[in-house]
């Protein structure tokens, strides 16, 4: 799971620091949501049902998130905080502002978890909302975690919590949106378009370079295959190159030792790292 900053979170990190938590007696129970593509599998077959965890993700283990209020979509609703185009990114996700706008929208202390999520599958309508761990716990009111405002409800009308297709991105695309978005404010013929042209073409030569060498390994290796040692020898993978991180897994099960993967990745990108 890529991060803001720093180095990514692996799923059997992640659930094991929980076990740590659940053992250490750090918390009674505990809701995660996790927005993120390919969310459900950092939870998937790996969170225990037993440690007072209930967890709901924007999208199964196989699929991309949405980003949303991007500044290339139609007029729409502008959220709070102004308009996207004014910032030239997009300022929110499908499955995170579904959950956030519908507790801003609704009295939580009469709203529970499971009826929320239901409202969220609904509204993420580009990917499959999931549920994780403990579901017992989805009975219980959504304050119970998040706490209740002495001003409960939204002015926000319920209604206009609807989705446009036409304003998602996929997620892993929303870095282009940015750059691309760039290009176009920027006065023509200027020192500042051409940074902007610059930047956009150095993330689109960057998922050119993650294609290749993806492709060359597997065509050259199908075994097993690590993020880690592919990030030494060929460069972060990004947001963008996250996508591939399931193909990896999936020829973790054939058995090549190290050597031979490092001898892959060495062939693929020896050089050419970005």
């Amino acid at each position: 799971m890529t991060m803001p900053a720093g180095d990514y979170i692996y799923a059997d990190d992640f659930v094991n620091v929980l076990r740590q938590m659940y053992k250490a007696k750090k918390y009674k129970n505990m809701v995660i949501y996790i927005e993120a593509c390919e969310a459900g599998s950092i939870l998937q077959g790996l969170l225990p049902r037993d440690i007072g965890i209930y967890a709901t993700t924007a999208s199964n283990a196989e699929e991309n998130s949405w980003a949303y209020y991007c500044p290339s979509g139609p007029p729409g609703r502008v959220p709070i905080g102004g308009d996207p185009a004014k910032y030239g990114t997009c300022l929110g996700d499908l499955y995170s502002i579904a959950w956030m706008e519908d507790s801003e929208a609704n009295d939580l202390g009469k709203e529970t978890l499971q009826e929320q999520y239901l409202k969220v599958k609904d509204r993420t309508n580009l990917s499959h909302v999931m549920q994780y761990g403990d579901t017992i716990l989805s009975k219980a009111f959504v304050s119970t975690y998040m706490g209740r405002r002495s001003n409960n409800v939204s002015t926000i009308p319920l209604e206009e919590l609807s989705t446009s297709n036409s304003q998602a991105v996929p997620q892993r695309d929303a870095d282009l949106v940015f750059f691309q978005h760039q290009v176009q404010k920027a006065p023509k013929d200027t020192a500042e378009s051409l940074e902007a042209q610059k930047r956009l073409d150095e993330q689109i030569a960057h998922r050119s370079h993650v294609d290749r060498s993806i492709s060359q390994i597997v065509n050259h290796l199908f075994g097993d295959f690590n993020v880690r040692i592919y990030q030494q020898y060929c460069g972060r993978l990004r947001e963008y190159g996250m996508q591939y991180t399931r193909a990896m897994a999936n020829m973790c099960n054939a058995g090549v030792d190290k050597d031979s993967m490092k001898a892959a990745s060495i062939q693929a990108c020896y050089g050419k790292v970005e």
